[in-house]
């Protein structure tokens, strides 16, 4: 998904939930039911879901041109992968299960 794609299925939820709100909350007073005015704004967050969540083709309209990668070395190939090794450790008695156990 692009990034109009992205403005676009955030629109398209935005309009979809204030419809069905509208139209939940209409169902809802003409029925004089809670329930009801719940199942009809559940309809609308459901299709709100599967029209914004999947990544649908027409949301992919404008794609994005990556750079290409580059062919530097990174720098733990140059330590020899021993970055690791060579930080500093904590002291023991600063670890959580020393502190549990003064309890």
């Amino acid at each position: 998904m692009d990034f109009q794609g992205q403005r676009l299925s955030e629109k398209l939820y935005v309009a979809i939930l204030s419809l069905a709100g509208a139209v939940a909350f209409l169902v809802g007073y003409l029925t004089q039911s809670f329930a009801n005015m719940l199942i009809a704004f559940s309809c609308g967050v459901g299709i709100s879901l599967l029209m914004s969540v999947p990544d649908w083709p027409i949301y992919n309209k404008h794609p994005i041109k990556w750079l290409p990668a580059s062919e530097a070395p990174r720098a733990e190939a140059k330590q020899g992968g021993k970055a690791g090794s060579q930080q500093k450790q904590r002291p023991p008695s600063a670890s959580w299960r020393n502190f549990w156990n003064l309890f």
